[in-house]
């Protein structure tokens, strides 16, 4: 095992079963298909609108420039700040072609 850092004896170490960046969902579904287990960590507990995971899920919104939020209950991302709708096929949609052009894009390596 390797650290970026020097380590301290009795210094608490965390490894970390999936990728940090990606959603709350694929995470969830990831631990459950290979780990076997629900995360109820806090931060797959805490709702969305607290939790850090807005950012990572969320897109920004078109009216103010805030982040767009989705609960699975719904299936609509919803403003924060101004209240803005948008349908989550729409939004799922735009991400994908955004994960298209990152995933073809000779940067991809850097």
């Amino acid at each position: 095992m390797r650290a970026i850092r020097d380590i301290s004896a009795g210094e608490e170490l965390c490894i970390s079963y999936i990728d940090l960046y990606q959603t709350r969902k694929a995470s969830q579904q990831e631990l459950q298909a290979t780990k076997h287990f629900t995360c109820t960590c806090s931060r797959c507990s805490e709702p969305m609108q607290e939790s850090i995971d807005r950012f990572i899920e969320g897109v920004t919104c078109s009216a103010c420039g805030n982040v767009l939020i989705t609960s699975n209950a719904n299936q609509l991302y919803k403003c924060e700040a101004c209240g803005k709708k948008e349908n989550a096929q729409v939004v799922s949609e735009v991400l994908q072609a955004v994960c298209d052009c990152f995933e073809s894009s000779p940067m991809q390596d850097i």
